[in-house]
Order: C-alpha cells, then sequence, then structure tokens
C-alpha cells in the first residue's frame, strides 16, 4: 500500500532461524526489481512466492512458485483454486510475451526509478510525507478521509485517477492518495502532476 520495501534478506535469515517456511508477495516488484525484472525474491531462498500478473505482466492471473510437493498441495486443496477454471489462450500468450519482453526493459526500469524519485522528492518540498516509498507505488499521506476524497476530487478533475485510499484498508487517521507510476508517462506531465498536487493542497 505504502510502496516499501521488505528486508527480505532478513526475513531469510529469521525464516531460517526459527525453521519458519517463508511466503513472499512480490505484488509490485515484479517486472521492475531485482535481476532482469524478476522480482525481489527472485534467485533468494523462499518457500513459496506469488504474484500478481495484472500489475506487472498487463495481463491478469497469479502466480505461485514453489516446491512440487507444495504446488499439489494447493492444486487439491485450495478450494478457491479447485473451482476456478484455466486462463483463456490469449491471456496467456500475452502473459508468454511479457516474460520475454521483461529482460530487455532496463532503461525503462531506470527511468520509472527516477521518476518515482523525482514524484517524491516535489512532493516533500511542498510540505507532503510519502511515508516510506521507495518504489514506483508513491502515497501522499493526509490523515483525514474527507480531506483525502476532496484532494482525490481535485485530481480526477485536472485528469489524474488517483485515489483515496481510507480506513479500513489503513489505520484510520491515516488516509491518504495512492499514486501508481508508469515509465510511459511524460516528464512534462509528470511535472505538471506535482503541480496540481501542490494546487490541490492550497
Amino acid at each position: 500500500m505504502d510502496g516499501d520495501r521488505c528486508d527480505m534478506d532478513g526475513l531469510i535469515a529469521s525464516a531460517k532461524k526459527s525453521q519458519a517456511k517463508l511466503f513472499v508477495d512480490e505484488a509490485h516488484s515484479t517486472g521492475l526489481f531485482g535481476k532482469s525484472g524478476m522480482g525481489l525474491a527472485a534467485g533468494k531462498s523462499i518457500d513459496l512466492i506469488m504474484g500478481h500478473i495484472r500489475q506487472g505482466l498487463r495481463s491478469f492471473g497469479s502466480y505461485v512458485a514453489c516446491s512440487k510437493t507444495t504446488r499439489e498441495f494447493l492444486i487439491n486443496c485450495c478450494s478457491g483454486f479447485v473451482y476456478s477454471t484455466g486462463l483463456p489462450p490469449p491471456v496467456l500468450g500475452a502473459i508468454d510475451a511479457a516474460l520475454d519482453l521483461i529482460p530487455t526493459m532496463d532503461s525503462q526500469r531506470l527511468r520509472l526509478c527516477e521518476m518515482a524519485d523525482y514524484v517524491r522528492s516535489s512532493l516533500k518540498e511542498m510540505g507532503f510525507s510519502t511515508g516510506k516509498s521507495s518504489t514506483q507505488i508513491i502515497p501522499i499521506m493526509i490523515g483525514d478521509d474527507c480531506e483525502a476524497l476532496s484532494f482525490s476530487a481535485h485530481l480526477e478533475n485536472c485528469g489524474i485517477l488517483a485515489m483515496a485510499i481510507r480506513p479500513p484498508t489503513v489505520p484510520v487517521g491515516t488516509a491518504r492518495i495512492r499514486l501508481s507510476l508508469s515509465a510511459h508517462i511524460a516528464m512534462n506531465k509528470l511535472k505538471n502532476y506535482c503541480t496540481l498536487c501542490a494546487h490541490g493542497r492550497a
């Protein structure tokens, strides 16, 4: 929700020390972080990795990377999966194409990270808090629910879809606007968006 990152190596060490199974959700890092964009958990000693294809691969569905034993357990014992149907062939084709494309997109990954750094620093200069964000997901911490809704409506009127996130999704008193950047946004538009955020606060 806040675009922050966990201490992956610390989690791995803690799981190993306590002999626990480690389950990591790569919801927003697939395609952007890790070697060749394969996620923060790629190549690390993790028992089960889950990710959402919608965010990183721009299709739909989810994936689980795990041992064969765990895979068989999930297939046969998880009711939500047992009663679901297979993905349509065009969707599978889009996923396959995305997996071929992602390793070739280092320049886009770098650009997106630079854009996120620019937005965070611009918002902080305006007096906004962006929490612990260090990724392309950037919260604008507002606090009051009504103010967050008003801010979201202002941005929408300016052509920016930025949803207000309120309780119970986040704790009471921590309502926020949640930005999710794309490498396809032109920098001049990004600068304009930051200016509109300043006007929204005023």
